[in-house]
């Protein structure tokens, strides 16, 4: 099939070619009876070729009409036309984060993170319905620059629908697997939300230090795949110091190899953020709650016509969220520390006390009585004197 600019398909008017991808073709158009400029995604025909896909691109694109939040791209239609399948979508405005991080280079950290903030609220109301996007990147996000950052995530559903064909047909996963998890690359099904929390850590690091943590000097797939499996994940900052202390340990965690050590749901990432503007990064839980069935509480429903594997959610439908921290223990453990205080206080003082009354007491030694002084005058050494004869005592011979 051959579009070109002014060609009329249906009641859309081709505008322009916006861009091409491994799935196709993505045109500007516009519906001729009501003025709107719309985007218009052409299904690759080998692609197209295959009957069980275009009922799955069909039965996404049914899925994703049905969402409605200001962060998704909506969709008008689906249908086949001559030798592929057109799928119609609202237009974004702006530019893909990918083409903004090669204008910019390292995004400042708090235009950083209000993208991101942006992206998480998206991917929590999807995830709130037993929804993954499973291919979170840069060229799948669009920031109107001109309106605020306004951001738009496209393409929910439909890269899963290739990917698990892809990965029947030839062994592989589906394109760059740059962004792709762990789990991705060594398991491939039974993916939960965590995996679109990994694919945005790995799109956070680059847009805080303007490149990827891993070495994409190769031409080797595996040598990626074993980088995201087993590399430990640098520090932004030394790409690009101008980062704050208080990202890294967020940053740190959505990109967590092991997804029982990740962020379990969007909504603790999107708190600590937040926790982290307002000025009080101390708020922020660092470490990851021990996996234990008690942190399974919040179950999400399983999307409509789906297995468990086609939505990629875990059995039964739960996905891991850590219970919120109770501050009763806190308070507990704070006043147990009080009174051991005390009571070490306490002993200390009775111990002083007893030792003060057991030491013997020393009598200061008595004062000698000083000789009366005579005065000087009063003794005569030239005089004799000579005793009257009545006090001499005959019997002391004197």
């Amino acid at each position: 099939m051959v579009i070109e600019s002014g060609m009329l398909i249906r009641d859309y008017r081709i505008v322009s070619l916006l861009g091409s991808g491994g799935m196709g073709d993505v045109w500007l158009a516009e519906d001729v009876n009501i003025q709107r400029k719309l985007a218009i995604k052409v299904l690759n025909p080998s692609l197209a070729a295959d009957a069980g896909l275009a009922e799955r691109f069909r039965l996404e694109a049914q899925m994703q009409a049905e969402l409605h939040h200001p962060g998704i791209v909506n969709i008008h239609s689906f249908f086949a036309h001559e030798d592929s399948y057109l799928l119609c979508m609202e237009y974004a405005r702006g530019i893909t984060l990918r083409d903004l991080i090669g204008i910019t280079g390292p995004i400042p950290y708090e235009r950083a993170v209000m993208i991101i903030l942006q992206v998480l609220r998206t991917l929590q109301f999807i995830h709130e319905r037993g929804i993954i996007h499973r291919d979170i990147k840069p060229s799948n996000i669009m920031i109107d620059t001109k309106h605020n950052d306004n951001v738009k995530v496209m393409d929910f559903g439909i890269a899963k629908a290739m990917g698990s064909l892809l990965k029947t047909r030839t062994g592989t996963t589906m394109g760059s697997p740059l962004y792709m998890s762990p789990e991705q690359i060594t398991r491939g099904s039974n993916l939960d939300l965590r995996t679109d929390i990994f694919s945005l850590g790995i799109t956070f690091f680059e847009m805080l230090s303007g490149r990827l943590p891993y070495n994409t000097d190769t031409e080797s797939e595996y040598n990626i795949q074993k980088q995201i499996v087993e590399m430990p994940m640098p520090d932004p900052r030394s790409y690009y110091p101008h980062i704050p202390g208080w990202v890294i340990p967020i940053l740190s965690r959505m990109s967590e190899k092991d997804e029982a050590r990740r962020w379990q749901n969007c909504a603790t990432i999107i708190d600590a953020l937040e926790a982290g503007l307002r000025g009080r990064p101390s708020q922020i839980p660092v470490q990851a709650p021990p996996l234990t069935a008690r942190n399974q509480q919040q179950v999400v429903p399983q999307a409509r016509g789906y297995s468990n594997q086609d939505t990629g959610m875990p059995p039964n439908n739960i996905y891991l969220v850590p219970p919120k921290k109770s501050k009763i223990g806190l308070w507990i453990g704070l006043g147990i520390s009080v009174c051991i205080l005390m009571v070490f206080a306490m002993l200390m003082v009775i111990g002083i006390l007893a030792s003060a009354a057991e030491s013997p007491s020393e009598e200061p030694a008595p004062l000698e009585e000083p000789a009366p002084m005579v005065p000087p005058a009063l003794i005569d050494t030239t005089t004799t004197y000579e005793m009257p004869p009545w006090i001499i005592d005959p019997e002391l011979g004197i």
